[in-house]
């Protein structure tokens, strides 16, 4: 109550009103109590004047001179007779003076009333005179003036008595009046005070406590109005909590980078897809995207939607990752809260699928245009020349049908291709099968291919078969093709080991080379279609560049896995892991 400032200003108001109303009574009682002694005063001399009147008279007239001679007993109260002209001609004090009196004022007033009355203060300022004069006739002449004077005291002992208990009286009751007042004005705004109170404590999200709200009065209603606007603001809060909280966690799911800066550039969201991309151990909520290094990448486009009114997109590059980057406005009942939302998404897979799709369409138009070419080439020699002899038409024919025959085994690779990235694993016909045997042959099929490149070839067997649910002939296609590029990758008179071992459920199949190794920026396209590592170099590696291609695709469709780990001028090492078969040897799957 002591910090409402609502309370102490009506609190002063009604105590300065009564202040002065008080001081208004007690001033007009006062001036009453001097008017009623002036009165009385004015009456007292008034009947003495009569007399007084006689003995100016007759002293003006000169038929008694006895006064004169002793003047303090003609009358208790002071007896000033004034000649015509002003002059005194009797004072009953004894103090004449030279004084001319016509010019004062209640001289100035019998000349025209008879009688003139006026007060005066007396020289110690306590007192007043009362003065009262008459103006002497004699058969329509004027003799001169009779003038009485009394001291009167300014208050008298019943008047100062009276005005003491008066202002004691008023001193008390307005010491009653200030404690009645601040206990009616406390009374009062006691449930207003409550109420401001218990707003105060919606307003910082106290919703627990509820106001009494007793009785039909105006307050009552208001507390009413309180406790109910508390339990709708409380469920509103929490609507808007859970709102909040429900787009954070949909925010903080979306692999989708999000930043929200206000009119002031600072950051007012951003989420954990964001924070990684930036590679942000802090979130930088509350800053100026400007003073935040990482995030200087957005700025561009943030200020470019601030002075157009399309929003921008492009892209940015960050960490060797590309990403797709729009800005929009945030859509706001304020619409000059110049709020900014920034979507970032990810746009490196796409982007190196749709690189390697025009890469495929240019390199599959070159490896299909080229025998194509040499097809037509040949074939027009041998129409355009009839008189050809056998032996050369027949050479022509030969490599017309070797050519049809590369043609039709890049074409034949590029079909069995797409059937394993268009068959899944569980559309496979799969089976068991003993993953040693099927390594065995493998192998087998490779020996003179290898012996032909002086490589040699060593099984790492596993003590125990092994068993593998695949389709046994897109499985063997798969190694056929990594101990095939193995050979063909490796350096002359050096060894291929391969490898089989088990872990953690499932099967490890190594082929290890000792080749021209594969650049790390290389490794990840080398399931390219049509890619090979260097078409500049002496290796033997005429095929259209699809054998590991076919192989992934392979293994990926019997559930599988491939990677690779390579260093340049010592080797690469592929590994194929696959899950084991649960069923016992001899057992269909």
């Amino acid at each position: 109550m002591f910090k409402n400032k609502s309370f102490w200003q009506m609190y002063l108001t009604a105590i300065i009103i009564g202040l002065i109303v008080a001081t208004i009574i007690y001033a007009s009682l006062a001036s009453d109590m001097h008017s009623k002694s002036f009165i009385e005063a004015e009456r007292n001399l008034s009947t003495d004047l009569p007399i007084d009147s006689f003995i100016a008279e007759a002293m003006l007239t000169g038929k008694f001179k006895v006064f004169q001679e002793n003047p303090k007993l003609v009358t208790p109260k002071r007896l000033i007779v004034i000649r015509r002209n002003g002059n005194i001609l009797y004072d009953s004090n004894g103090s004449i003076d030279d004084k001319n009196y016509i010019d004062r004022p209640e001289i100035v007033q019998t000349k025209t009333e008879g009688t003139g009355t006026a007060l005066y203060p007396s020289s110690d300022q306590d007192n007043a005179v009362l003065a009262i004069a008459k103006r002497i006739d004699s058969k329509e002449q004027s003799l001169g003036y009779a003038l009485l004077l009394e001291t009167m005291e300014a208050r008298s002992s019943w008047t100062e008595m009276m005005l003491k208990r008066l202002f004691y009286f008023f001193f008390i009751a307005f010491l009653l009046y200030s404690l009645t007042t601040y206990l009616l004005i406390n009374y009062f705004f006691q449930p207003i005070n409550r109420a401001t109170n218990y707003a105060r404590k919606i307003s910082k999200g106290n919703y627990i406590e509820r106001l009494p709200a007793l009785g039909q009065d105006n307050i009552a209603i208001l507390e009413g109005a309180l406790n109910e606007l508390a339990v709708k603001t409380e469920q509103r809060v929490n609507d808007l909590d859970q709102n909040v909280k429900n787009l954070s966690n949909l925010l903080e799911a979306l692999e989708v980078g999000v930043v929200a800066n206000d009119a002031n550039n600072l950051i007012i969201h951003i989420n954990s897809s964001t924070l990684t991309i930036f590679s942000l151990e802090e979130s930088p909520i509350g800053k100026n995207l400007l003073d935040t290094d990482s995030l200087m990448l957005i700025w561009p486009f943030v200020n470019s939607l601030r002075e157009d009114q399309d929003s921008p997109q492009g892209t940015i590059e960050v960490d060797e990752r590309i990403l797709e980057l729009r800005a929009n406005r945030i859509i706001d009942i304020d619409p000059d809260a110049g709020r900014i939302l920034v979507t970032l998404q990810d746009a490196t897979e796409r982007t190196l699928a749709d690189n390697i799709r025009i890469a495929f369409v240019a390199n599959a138009s070159h490896e299909l245009k080229t025998p194509i070419a040499a097809i037509q080439g040949m074939i027009e020699t041998i129409i355009d020349s009839p008189q050809m002899l056998k032996k050369t038409r027949d050479e022509f024919l030969l490599r017309v049908s070797k050519q049809t025959n590369n043609l039709g085994k890049t074409v034949g690779q590029l079909l069995q291709l797409a059937r394993f990235q268009e068959v899944t694993g569980d559309e496979q016909d799969r089976s068991q099968a003993d993953l040693k045997n099927l390594i065995e042959e493998t192998i087998s099929g490779q020996e003179d291919f290898a012996s032909f490149n002086n490589i040699i070839i060593e099984l790492q067997k596993q003590a125990n078969t092994v068993y593998v649910k695949a389709n046994i002939e897109s499985l063997k296609l798969a190694f056929h093709n990594l101990i095939e590029n193995g050979v063909i990758y490796s350096k002359p008179h050096s060894t291929l080991r391969v490898s089989i071992a088990v872990k953690a459920g499932h099967s490890i199949v190594a082929i290890e080379d000792q080749g021209i190794g594969i650049p790390r920026a290389e490794q990840q396209r080398i399931s390219e279609r049509f890619y090979r590592i260097d078409k500049d170099s002496s290796i033997n590696a005429n095929g259209p560049g699809l054998g590991l291609a076919i192989g992934r695709a392979a293994i990926q469709a019997n559930r599988g896995t491939i990677t690779v780990n390579s260093t340049v001028n010592k080797g690469s090492v592929f590994k194929v892991s696959l899950p084991l078969y649960s069923a016992e040897p001899g057992q269909s799957g």
